[in-house]
């Protein structure tokens, strides 16, 4: 009787098999929303829809948890045959590789921080491990043949220290202009994940107070510029 309930039809909301699982009540009989994707372009218009059905789902007083049970994002920067990504995977996958694992690494970063700013609360990443040895499944978004680690392994450890289970999404702001910040609210203080819009790099002044990391953690003086690879943005 304690049991979740994690339903829906497995699919991201731009689709009307999404809406129409909403619209027609189900989530009365679930206590978390599930979605999958498999992506590929800008995270920002795949947010835009995910908008679109936690807002109607707040209307309908029906505001449950969004879990996104697959989300497929795959790179290799040594791959066992190329082109790789005309040979693994089945079509879904393949419309999720990206050319390198630092810009699959950037777009996890932006894709997380816009999905928990929209009622996602947990993200399951279709997979965690990789194929046989010299074979051409690079399906493993955290770790290559023998255990060798991915950038992207690194990206969402340190994501996940800074955001940890607790974390809670707080708001939106504009820090400097064409940049945009998610904050969070963790139990150590408060977590930005800020970028600029358009890849230019922008000069942003930091409060006092705050801290910038880059996407690996390390310190950045907080007179560099923000560019399109997410930075963190740290306030105790």
């Amino acid at each position: 009787p304690r049991a979740g309930v994690v339903a829906g039809p497995g699919i991201w909301p731009h689709s009307n098999w999404a809406t129409d699982f909403v619209e027609a009540g189900g989530l009365k009989y679930a206590d978390v929303l599930d979605v999958h994707l498999y992506p590929k372009g800008d995270p920002e218009p795949w947010a835009e829809s995910l908008a679109k059905l936690w807002a109607r789902m707040k209307e309908r007083g029906e505001a449950k948890p969004i879990w996104l049970t697959e989300l497929g994002c795959y790179a290799d920067d040594d791959p066992a045959i190329t082109p790789l990504n005309a040979f693994f995977g089945d079509a879904a996958m393949r419309q999720a590789f990206h050319p390198t694992e630092r810009e699959a690494s950037e777009w996890l970063v932006k894709f997380a921080a816009l999905f928990f700013a929209q009622g996602g609360e947990r993200i399951f990443l279709h997979a965690g491990t990789c194929g046989e040895v010299n074979g051409v499944d690079a399906g493993g978004v955290f770790f290559e043949y023998g255990g060798a680690p991915r950038k992207m392994l690194a990206a969402v450890a340190v994501m996940a220290g800074l955001l940890p289970p607790e974390a809670k999404f707080l708001k939106s702001d504009a820090p400097g202009e064409g940049v945009v910040a998610r904050w969070f609210a963790t139990l150590s203080g408060r977590v930005g994940i800020a970028w600029s819009e358009d890849g230019t790099p922008r000069s942003v002044r930091l409060p006092a107070g705050v801290k910038m990391l880059d996407l690996m953690g390390n310190p950045v003086s907080g007179a560099a510029p923000i560019t399109g690879t997410p930075v963190y943005l740290v306030s105790k």
